[in-house]
This record gives structure tokens, sequence and C-alpha cells, in this order.
């Protein structure tokens, strides 16, 4: 995506009237477990909402959707010895497309991670963008299931 295709998203983004399953507003976050997490949430739930990409969205404040920027620099991030873009799909089942942009608009940066919709399965990081629900008495994995968190 080239600059003005990514100020054009941001800007359409951020006048939806809230968040919702497939859009998600960040002003600044660097935990790589926790954007993975929601990644797997996203893609998730642009499947079930039959959209082909989900998106998260540093630099709208989610509460007003001001386009505030971020500091956060994920192109720069590393998780250990890998790039974060890269961690991030290493570590999502089954293997989800996810794409880092980064752009200024009027001086403030901004990052999206634009996230493919999962197709036919769940998708799951590290077993952490799920809920796990399973038979108490028995607690066995056998008898687990995954479901979005956000149900």
């Amino acid at each position: 995506m080239n600059t003005q295709e990514l100020e054009i998203l941001i800007k359409d983004l951020a006048v939806l009237p809230k968040e919702c399953e497939w859009v998600e507003f960040k002003v600044n976050n660097s935990n790589p477990q926790e954007i993975g997490e929601y990644i797997s949430a996203l893609s998730n739930s642009a499947c079930y909402h039959k959209k082909e990409f989900a998106y998260l969205v540093f630099g709208i404040d989610d509460s007003t959707h001001r386009l505030v920027g971020t500091e956060f620099r994920p192109l720069s991030v590393k998780k250990g010895n890998q790039e974060l873009e890269n961690w991030l799909v290493t570590q999502l089942n089954p293997r989800i497309d996810v794409n880092i942009f980064e752009t200024e608009i009027n001086k403030l940066h901004y990052a999206i991670f634009k996230i493919q919709a999962t197709r036919n399965t769940i998708a799951d990081t590290i077993k952490s963008g799920l809920i796990k629900d399973y038979d108490s008495e028995s607690k066995s994995r056998k008898y687990a299931k995954y479901v979005p968190y956000w149900f």
C-alpha cells in the first residue's frame, strides 16, 4: 500500500461509529504476545463477518477515534532475533498473512496491521487468542474446544 492508500484507509476506519469485531484501535502497545492475540481474534472475526481482512491500527484513540499518532514502530521491533512481522506469522496456526505498514499523516506516525481473515478453521496464536473451554472434571485437552474470546 502506498502512502495515499494508507491515509485513506486510516481515515475511513477512524470514521467508523465504533471499533468492531474486525477493527481494533490502539495508541501504543509494543507487547508482541498481546499483538498476536489481537491478530488471532481479528482474523477469526473477519472470517465470521465475511470480511477479507481485519485491521489493527496504532495511532487512533479507541474511545474518541481521534487521529493522535503512535510512538510504536513495529517495523523496528524484534522478538528474539526475528523481526516482529516474521515472529508473529510463525506463531499463528494456521498461517495467516499479516502485513505491517507505517506512515505519517500531518507529522503524526501510524502503524497498520492488515490481517488476512482465516479460512475454514479457527486461527490461534500460542493458544492465547482463544478461550479454552473444557470439561472441568476431566481437565483433559481431549475434550477441549477453542472458541474466539470475543464470544
